[in-house]
């Protein structure tokens, strides 16, 4: 009986230890009082979000600290050190926002949509206009040239997840691109149905339950129906099971479901369509 509650003890004491190994690891750009507080489960939730934000980006980026990112930030927007860190990291070291928006986008849950933002939202770098879409800076028509509606479809690429204001995001700048180009014989307005999260089958639903006609159509997405497929959650909405949601804490149970998911989503004999994720590391993906 002894040997039992041994080995059941060492089994523990292994996936708690591999527990805050992975916890370590996701947020390892982070200052080290930001990863402890994560090992331990202490970090709160949007501290943890704005963490895992900021250590995306400096991975995809092929950054090697947060500091090497906020300096392609200053390159890219002619802003200063000190203007990037007081956009996105107003405490440099102890702060507990670092995505920009100096904190998260208070959402609602659709049955169609999944989760979307709540109209009217100002955040210090992102503006959610009163259609609850991201804002989109467009040049005005002052020769009254005949307008073309553009819809940008995607997720986190096309919201502008990192841009250091609305006029930075994808449509803003295409639509001052087009429209300050004196031989378009069109005016352009662009909209920004970009989203945390969206794959092509939210953005399929968007323009089928959209009233608005566009004109164009642009899609620039792909990472998130990967990511999707792999997670395998046939739902969207969160459980309200008080014990699911507690084990969905831990990553190590994650890491093992995803790898039965991947090979079970992944059999070349199984032919089902991609299922929908709403799993807490598929927020904020950066492409």
């Amino acid at each position: 009986m002894n040997n039992i509650f041994l080995i059941l003890f060492l089994t523990v004491m292994f996936f708690l230890f591999i527990e805050i190994i992975l916890r370590f690891k996701k947020i390892i750009y982070m200052p080290l009082k930001f990863k402890i507080l994560y090992c331990f489960f202490l970090l709160k939730k949007k501290a943890f979000i704005e963490s895992y934000v900021i250590c995306q980006r400096v991975h995809r980026g092929g950054f090697k600290n947060i500091n090497d990112l906020v300096q392609h930030y200053s390159k890219i927007s002619n802003l200063s050190i000190n203007q990037i860190y007081e956009k996105f990291i107003p405490n440099k070291v102890y702060s507990d926002y670092y995505s920009g928006g100096h904190g998260t986008i208070n959402e609602i849950f659709d049955s169609s949509f999944g989760y979307k933002a709540i109209p009217n939202q100002r955040l210090q770098t992102i503006y959610i206009n009163e259609h609850g879409l991201r804002n989109t800076i467009n040049v005005k028509n002052v020769l009254n040239k005949k307008e073309k509606k553009i819809f940008f479809l995607g997720g986190s690429l096309v919201f502008g997840v990192g841009s250091t204001g609305d006029e930075k995001t994808i449509p803003s700048i295409v639509s001052a691109y087009l429209n300050n180009n004196k031989n378009t014989k069109f005016y352009y307005k662009c909209y920004n149905y970009g989203y945390l999260r969206d794959d092509s089958f939210k953005e399929v639903t968007k323009l089928e339950k959209n009233s608005d006609e566009p004109n164009i159509v642009i899609s620039l997405s792909g990472y998130n129906d990967i990511v999707n497929k792999l997670w395998g959650i046939n739902k969207l909405k969160p459980s309200s099971r008080p014990i699911i949601n507690f084990l969905k804490q831990f990553l190590i149970l994650r890491a093992i479901k995803r790898f039965i998911l991947a090979y079970k989503n992944y059999n070349l004999g199984n032919i089902s369509l991609p299922v929908q994720s709403n799993e807490e590391g598929d927020i904020y993906p950066l492409y």
